[in-house]
């Protein structure tokens, strides 16, 4: 982790996936590959410091004449994953392969990035901005489900879009938090919203879902979302817009059917959000409740992304809801449609004088 200099909106690390250069999830090679991290950019060689306690996987060459430096970090909540922290200056490196590392601890400080010009036989710069050489840290983030032994499961291969293994994320909420941590300063993005997402969200998504897909579905979609949410008061939801959608799968989609993304790139997953799992329904037949560490979720930018995936996900099964909650088993699918009967749907029943 490093301060980084005020690079404006055009620089904003916080921001969207894929909305500038420097976020998760941006085009390089005219399309050809998606970005695979946050860029943070910095003064010219600046300290670069490790987000947590870890251990150092690897230490090697990586990008334009700069190394990296690849820390295993196990959390004192039980977080265990990995963290790529690129384009470092080769000869700063504090650290080799199986360094025990502390938070805070130097690693390195950041490199300048060349490019070989075969004209003329010399490196220059590969990015400037304004006259300015641009120096940075790329920060990349895997969860570590593939394992930790990256000789053997490599970070890099030739996997589109990422050309990385599939069990990386976008960086962005680790990368807060040990911004965090680090610094004691809280970045926000400029897409964010302080208090989160509100019933006042799910109100406006419901109107949308009600004049689309009628009063039915729609009344189904809140109930599902207010037994999920706790009545749209959740964590989960206040930061992700969802009741849950678990991550099991890589970005972008995070492993959940695309095809209501598809239709609607507009809903495409914005990051991850990481927190203990609610016991919701697990004793109920539902998936079991993980309790031993956080759980990773996805996060979409709007309310109305996840209830029109709902919306969708109701017509595709032909009005079998209840497959959201378990897809295999008829008996817990029984036991999630007694649960709704008891929940109002008070935000539709009221859509008959706003329609």
């Amino acid at each position: 982790m490093t301060q980084v200099i005020n690079g404006g909106k055009s620089r904003n690390w916080t921001a969207k996936q894929g909305s500038n250069m420097t976020t998760f999830n941006s085009n390089r090679d005219k399309g050809k590959r998606k970005h695979a991290a946050r860029d943070l950019y910095t003064k010219p060689y600046e300290t670069i410091v490790a987000i947590a306690d870890g251990v150092v996987l690897e230490v090697k060459s990586f990008y334009c004449k700069t190394h990296q430096i690849t820390v295993r970090h196990t959390l004192k909540d039980g977080r265990d994953f990995i963290i790529r922290y690129g384009e470092l200056d080769p000869k700063s490196i504090k650290v080799k392969e199986n360094d025990k590392v502390t938070q805070k601890m130097e690693l390195g400080k950041t490199g300048k990035l060349l490019k070989y010009i075969p004209r003329t036989k010399e490196y220059i710069p590969l990015m400037k901005i304004e006259g300015e050489t641009i120096f940075m840290i790329h920060f990349e983030h895997f969860m570590g489900s593939l394992g930790f032994d990256i000789k053997k499961n490599p970070l890099s291969n030739g996997n589109k879009p990422y050309n990385r293994r599939p069990d990386l994320i976008d960086s962005l909420a680790i990368l807060q938090e040990g911004y965090n941590n680090s610094f004691g300063i809280k970045p926000i993005s400029n897409d964010s919203r302080e208090e989160g997402f509100t019933e006042h969200h799910a109100r406006k998504a419901l109107l949308y879902i009600y004049n689309k897909y009628g009063r039915d579905i729609a009344v189904i979609v809140e109930k599902m979302y207010r037994l999920e949410t706790t009545h749209f008061t959740s964590e989960q939801y206040r930061n992700c817009g969802t009741g849950g959608m678990e991550v099991h799968g890589p970005p972008p989609y995070y492993g959940w059917d695309p095809t209501t993304f598809n239709k609607h790139s507009e809903y495409t997953p914005i990051g991850t959000w990481s927190h203990m799992e609610g016991k919701g329904l697990s004793r109920q037949g539902g998936n079991a409740q993980e309790k031993s560490k956080p759980k990773m979720f996805v996060k979409l930018p709007s309310v109305l992304a996840g209830m029109e995936y709902k919306a969708e996900y109701i017509q595709r099964y032909n009005g079998n809801y209840a497959r959201w909650y378990n897809a295999n088993e008829t008996s817990a699918q029984e036991k999630y449609r007694e649960s709704l009967k008891g929940i109002k749907s008070k935000i539709v029943d009221d859509f008959k004088d706003e329609k």
